[in-house]
């Protein structure tokens, strides 16, 4: 599905979005210009129209055909030439769509699985669901602490997974050394190091997750008591 086919009604950005963007799309120009002059060796007035591709439908529509997180400041500066009233709409759609990626959890796993597949995704989005049923988060940043917790309880039960492995993997080793030679020989420097730093590194993780932990509980005991108006007066309810 392209941008094309998600885009809102257009919307106008606040004056103050639109001198941030408006930088920022000014230096995407710039240096798009610079690389066609330097390395396509073209003068000024043909790198400028080819940037711009103001004779260019093609040009025009490479921000709404293409998903969101293909979307290049490069590809809206024609947008933004010919429709400036699209280009806008396309960027309301981006940020709608990074706002979904945070709220469902994928922003926070695309962090630690760069690799990953369905069922490593799914297991990631299932502990911090857990997290989320149990602390019913109340803004933001109480969201982000349980991201935080299940990125880390993530990584902390795969370098517990790798500590086991290399621990099983030396033991199976030991008891064939046993029945062949009657004897075993002493762990190699290089595997004891590998697997005390796996247990290092479980045990790092583990300390983030109770770091944020500790944060999360901090942030729910000191915030502000909730006033609640009755019939019989004021009520001063405690958030635990």
């Amino acid at each position: 599905m392209t941008n094309t086919e998600r885009m809102p009604l257009p919307t106008v950005a606040d004056g103050v979005e639109v001198s941030s963007l408006a930088r920022v799309l000014a230096d995407a120009y710039q240096r798009q210009v610079a690389w066609r002059r330097k390395e396509l060796a073209e003068e000024l007035p043909e790198a400028d129209r080819r940037v711009r591709a103001r004779d260019d439908p093609h040009g025009q529509q490479q921000a709404p055909d293409v998903p969101s997180d293909q979307v290049s400041w490069s590809s809206l500066i024609p947008l933004i030439e010919a429709n400036p009233e699209a280009a806008w709409a396309i960027w309301d759609v981006v940020k709608a769509e990074a706002a979904e990626e945070l709220a469902s959890g994928h922003r926070a796993a695309l962090a630690l699985c760069w690799n990953d597949g369905p069922w490593q995704r799914a297991r990631f989005l299932a502990i911090r669901q857990a997290f989320i049923d149990e602390w019913q988060p109340r803004g933001g940043i109480e969201l982000t602490l349980l991201d935080q917790m299940a990125q880390a309880h993530s990584l902390y039960l795969e370098w517990v997974e790798r500590t086991h492995m290399q621990a099983s993997l030396e033991a199976s080793s030991l008891e064939r050394q046993i029945v062949l030679h009657g004897r075993w020989k002493p762990r190699q420097i290089s595997a004891a190091e590998s697997l005390d730093q796996s247990a290092q590194m479980a045990e790092r993780w583990q300390k983030v997750f109770v770091r944020a932990l500790r944060a999360l509980r901090d942030l729910r005991r000191h915030a502000p008591a909730v006033v609640v108006a009755g019939p019989c007066g004021q009520v001063n309810v405690g958030v635990v």
